[in-house]
């Protein structure tokens, strides 16, 4: 960010997020990663981690072929506990039913530069996890998520195993996650832009 710039964030859509059944989520334990096969966004780190947390399940959605999955499938050792989705046409009910949201892109390998992903599971009142750099980091803070180097696999299995521990510990973050989302809202990018416009760039009376 240059010295004296402001950032407006994208905002949701407005069928994105709502009311969710957060006990469903909370015993679900499903772990929600959206990203690519790419190895700089973090899909071995995510192999890594899912087998150190065999009680839970594990959810891929890649923007891939499903030729491109099924080469990646054929030729990497997979848990039985991790499931991949080549392009899911929505992701919403993903979000909706997940436990948790990992951002596992690798830190000096790829720089996220918003995380629109992140905010959608946040609106679905779902804690995440992010990289310590870039847009997520901006966005994120302790008390919903958690931001840690995806190469770091066992901070990320100490933070899930940490939501695991107890049912308010999770909906702490959970709740928080909701209210922090209401801020990207697409009303709050209409009225950030407008603001900015009018205090910076409008015509002075």
């Amino acid at each position: 960010e240059r010295p004296g710039s402001e950032v407006i964030y994208d905002g949701l859509r407005k069928d994105v997020g709502g009311a969710v059944d957060q006990l469903k989520k909370f015993n679900n334990k499903t772990i929600l990663f959206a990203g690519s096969l790419k190895s700089y966004k973090g899909i071995y780190e995510l192999i890594k981690i899912s087998r150190k947390l065999e009680t839970f399940n594990f959810t891929a959605a890649v923007n891939c072929t499903e030729s491109e999955l099924a080469d990646f499938l054929r030729l990497t050792n997979v848990p039985s506990n991790l499931k991949f989705y080549a392009r899911p046409e929505s992701l919403d009910e993903l979000f909706s039913e997940s436990f948790a949201v990992l951002n596992l892109s690798i830190p000096g390998e790829w720089e996220e530069t918003f995380g629109l992903s992140i905010i959608e599971g946040m609106s679905y009142s779902t804690p995440v996890v992010v990289p310590p750099v870039g847009g997520p980091a901006e966005i994120v803070n302790s008390t919903f998520g958690a931001l840690i180097d995806s190469r770091c696999t066992m901070e990320v299995v100490d933070f899930i195993n940490y939501l695991n521990s107890d049912y308010e510990v999770w909906l702490s973050y959970s709740n928080c996650a909701f209210q922090h989302s209401k801020k990207f809202t697409s009303e709050n990018f209409r009225k950030n832009f407008s603001d900015y416009y009018n205090n910076n760039l409008g015509l002075e009376k």
